[in-house]
């Protein structure tokens, strides 16, 4: 087990070498992009420590990593997001993962369901960089706000935040706990924030060759799984759609998958809510996929019936 330390602008200027010889640290997650105040619309910058806590890490050999702080609501903020984390990368090499950050305020409102996509269409554009992406998030925010156990964000790893002294189970997995945020290190004048780093993080990123960002990215195909769920229970639906992204897997590679397995309704909800909001994530699909005995749901019926009026390609399994 590894302990990693996470630095920003709010550690100041850092002496390096006294943090290396401390021996207290086996790498570190650098912020790169800050972002905008709680709650505010997204506005993000370079962090003025970022070029020189880099260097520093690179000058004297500490394996290092790095995050961004995310806060786009929709696709085209999150496009733009994405576009300036990348060229805050480019060119530069790193040991440890890249990190998307998602624990905001602004991004509450979206619902459960709208974000876990979001978020997943983040993290597979920074894995199509060629790096290794990582979702940092709070536990009670990733259990309140996301689906971290569902089909959009099972493919990735994830940093989890929980301040304690004893190892959370969420019921997800996680390969970082970030243990707390009152570390005191030698070298650095303010608190810091420990992590424990469960994988060799280092070891894997090298032997996979996941240590820069890459040219041109290929992007996943987004797909969509209709498939019936009255009289299922969620093992049943849950296994289900492994079966069916499995079979998307072979056939387009990898792939990003739309969560629609909503459990966010309250009591009074009605089919056609359910439905509603499944449409909507249909027009984000590149493919739509249908599971087997579908034509006998009416739901399943409707969406396909969407699918071939707007020229959503379709596949049954």
């Amino acid at each position: 087990m590894a302990e990693i330390m996470d630095v920003s602008r709010h550690q100041g200027v850092i002496d390096w070498a006294k943090v290396k010889a401390s021996g207290k640290v086996d790498g570190v997650m650098i912020r790169a992009m800050g972002n905008s105040g709680a709650g505010k619309a997204s506005k993000p910058y370079t962090d003025p420590q970022f070029a020189r806590n880099y260097a520093e890490c690179k000058r004297l050999g500490i394996p290092c990593g790095v995050y961004g702080y995310f806060k786009a609501v929709n696709r085209e903020q999150a496009d733009k997001e994405l576009a300036y984390f990348k060229k805050l990368l480019t060119g530069r090499s790193f040991e440890l993962p890249v990190v998307v950050d998602i624990e905001d305020e602004v991004q509450k409102p979206l619902g459960k369901a709208a974000l876990t996509n979001l978020t997943a269409h983040m993290l597979s554009t920074v894995e199509s960089w060629g790096v290794y992406a990582l979702l940092y998030t709070g536990l009670w925010f990733g259990s309140t706000f996301l689906y971290m156990g569902g089909a959009a964000l099972k493919p990735y790893d994830v940093w989890l935040a929980a301040y304690r002294t004893k190892k959370p189970a969420p019921g997800w997995p996680f390969g970082m706990w970030q243990y707390t945020s009152a570390a005191r290190m030698p070298g650095v004048s303010t608190n810091v924030d420990m992590s424990h780093a469960y994988k060799d993080y280092a070891a894997i990123i090298k032997r996979a060759g996941l240590g820069a960002v890459k040219g041109a990215e290929k992007m996943n195909k987004v797909i969509f799984i209709s498939q019936p769920m009255g009289g299922r229970s969620s093992d049943e639906i849950h296994a289900e759609r492994r079966r069916v992204i499995e079979i998307a897997r072979q056939k387009f590679g990898k792939v990003d998958v739309l969560e629609t397995f909503f459990d966010d309704f309250g009591p009074a909800a009605k089919p056609l809510d359910y439905l509603a909001r499944s449409i909507e994530f249909l027009a984000k699909a590149d493919v739509a996929i249908f599971a087997p005995g579908w034509k006998n749901a009416r739901g399943c019926r409707i969406e396909h019936q969407c699918a071939e009026d707007y020229g959503i390609p379709m596949m049954e399994v």
